[in-house]
């Protein structure tokens, strides 16, 4: 991923706040490990196709995904967590 990008929350319907991220360890910690700016530097990310419009994401490092955390405010912080079937592990990537 090269340039600038926002991170869109299909659940919310709203942009994702990854501006200030924040370095869990594990579920219990509500928050965000990616890093974002420019680039993505120094954070390998996987994006998987669940399906054409919505894309899963992965923490290579710890195998957890990037998190709305349910029912929030568009703007909100982001969580990592356990991937499973939950909508609000499910990411749409927009160039801006």
């Amino acid at each position: 991923m090269h340039g600038k990008g926002e991170v869109f929350d299909s659940e919310r319907g709203g942009p994702a706040d990854i501006t200030n991220p924040y370095w869990p360890t594990d579920d219990s910690i509500s928050s965000s490990s990616w890093c974002y700016g420019d680039n993505l530097a120094g954070t390998s990310l996987t994006f998987t196709a669940d399906n054409p419009d919505l894309r899963a994401t992965g923490n290579v490092t710890n195998g957890l995904a990037l998190d709305s955390g349910g029912n929030v405010a568009s703007g909100s912080n982001l969580k990592q967590w356990t991937y499973g079937s939950s909508t609000n592990l499910l990411w749409t990537f927009a160039a801006l």
